[in-house]
């Protein structure tokens, strides 16, 4: 038996998550550090990273499936506590459902543990639910996390050896993380070492948090803050491209990267211009190398080819996504100030690009729809006028499926979807967010337009209803 099998690990996303079924007789202490990501049963998935939500969304599903009355959700009772599982009157950390209040006021194991009461209250059989969990690394197996750590050390030392470090320098980088994990531990309860990190947000994030520490506790030590500044600075560039270098490192990186290189400046030199967009040179390099092209897998897309640049040509060229220059100062139009700005946030909103053109003193996008369209690689939009970055969203593969599916089951039944008549918003899988058809077709734009295609009723983005339909 593997470690895979052996610890219920799943891979998604290049994310490490466990298995973790709801027929487990637990205390509360197996599951500190964990939060939910994935739950399925029967025809519902739901992904969610919050253990209130989890129970609100299952007790609503339960509840449809097989209506209670208010008396006999009152009369259920905790095994592990005697406060109330429902109350009529609102309570502090109670959640609203229907005309009563359900307690969430649970540490990560009990909130597991009224949940299990829940299904069993509603007849359901446990075994038949599938759940994935998501530990923070301090929770995770030993044996996992020393597989994990060794990988990551290995194709750390490769990735800096790519970047031309010398090999008498890499040890010491690496010693110099490890020192640091000791101030990690200082200022996190869950995370404790820089080599373990599957997230490169959450790295991102710990790497700001410890250098604020030492700027703050060590402050009369410039040489510990310097050099841990630039040892966080080469593991930042390996976790930023880390899926990226790995993939690519198999193929023929010389070839790729020549042909790269011939391309931009065919581009610079046909256009006048210093700058190009890497959207434009995926797609000259789809047409005239598309056999390359194939080698990158599932990396053949517009969202992952900017990152292949970075790692490729970062020596040649200034990378500014999603702009390729050969000119330190990159000169760029309105439009493409405004595109390069919305790339810096994770999160964009039709008032903060408003605010921005007003105040670099330029004019407004006037097609927001195309705007949307754009960047529509990185950035989902969830309601009229916002977008996130789709990775701070974590959107699983299961959830895409049954999304795809359902899609597909309205429009092979009922013909093309107009957003406008749509009413079966809780037929669509569960997540993390209120359904709306700006949602849903940001959902499709960004994960699904190789299976759907959505026509405007109206050229204004906030006016628009949205045809779907099969491509």
């Amino acid at each position: 038996m593997d470690i895979f099998d052996k610890y219920k690990l799943r891979i998604i996303n290049n994310k490490r998550y466990y298995e973790f079924g709801f027929s487990a007789k637990i205390y509360s202490y197996e599951l500190t550090h964990a939060i939910p990501y994935l739950f399925k049963y029967k025809d519902i998935t739901i992904q969610t990273s919050g253990w209130s939500q989890l129970a609100i969304k299952i007790l609503t599903y339960l509840y449809e499936k097989n209506p209670k009355t208010e008396d006999e959700l009152l009369s259920l009772k905790y095994d592990f506590s005697n406060a109330p599982v429902f109350s009529k009157e609102k309570r502090v950390n109670f959640s609203s459902f229907r005309n009563l209040y359900l307690n969430t006021n649970h540490s990560a194991g009990h909130a597991y543990r009224s949940i299990q009461m829940l299904l069993l209250f509603f007849g359901v059989d446990l075994s038949e639910c599938y759940f994935l969990i998501r530990r923070h690394m301090v929770s995770e197996p030993d044996e996992i996390k020393t597989y994990y750590k060794n990988i990551t050390l290995n194709h750390y030392t490769e990735f800096l050896k790519y970047k031309g470090v010398g090999e008498d320098k890499i040890p010491l980088l690496i010693k110099n993380i490890e020192s640091l994990n000791t101030y990690l531990n200082n200022i996190s309860s869950s995370y404790n070492d820089f080599f373990l990190f599957d997230d490169y947000a959450y790295f991102t994030n710990y790497k700001i948090r410890l250098l604020k520490y030492l700027n703050k506790k060590k402050s009369t030590n410039k040489k510990l803050y310097d050099s841990s500044k630039v040892s966080l600075k080469y593991l930042d560039m390996f976790y930023k491209h880390s899926n990226i270098f790995e993939k690519i490192n198999k193929g023929n990186i010389k070839v790729i990267k020549e042909k790269l290189v011939v391309e931009i400046n065919l581009l610079f030199e046909e256009l006048g211009s210093n700058v190009i967009s890497s959207h434009m040179l995926y797609d000259v390099m789809k047409l005239k190398h598309n056999e390359e092209m194939n080698l990158f897998g599932e990396l053949n897309n517009k969202n992952d080819f900017f990152h292949i640049c970075e790692v490729l040509l970062d020596k040649e060229y200034v990378l500014s996504r999603p702009f390729i220059s050969k000119a330190k100062n990159i000169s760029l139009s309105n439009n493409q100030l405004l595109l390069r700005y919305a790339y810096s946030q994770e999160k964009v909103t039709v008032y903060m690009l408003g605010e921005y053109a007003d105040k670099m003193h330029f004019k407004r996008i006037d097609y927001l729809l195309k705007f949307f369209t754009e960047i529509s690689d990185q950035f989902i939009q969830v309601n009229v006028d916002t977008l996130v970055d789709k990775d701070t969203l974590n959107i699983s593969d299961d959830f895409l499926k049954e999304l795809k599916k359902e899609l597909q089951f309205l429009i092979e039944n009922f013909g093309p979807i107009n957003t406008q008549e749509l009413k079966g918003y809780h037929l669509l899988p569960s997540i993390d967010l209120e359904w709306n058809k700006y949602l849903l077709v940001g959902l499709i734009k960004t994960f699904l337009s190789e299976n759907f295609k959505i026509d405007y009723t109206d050229r204004f983005y906030n006016k628009t209803d949205f045809i779907i339909d099969l491509v």
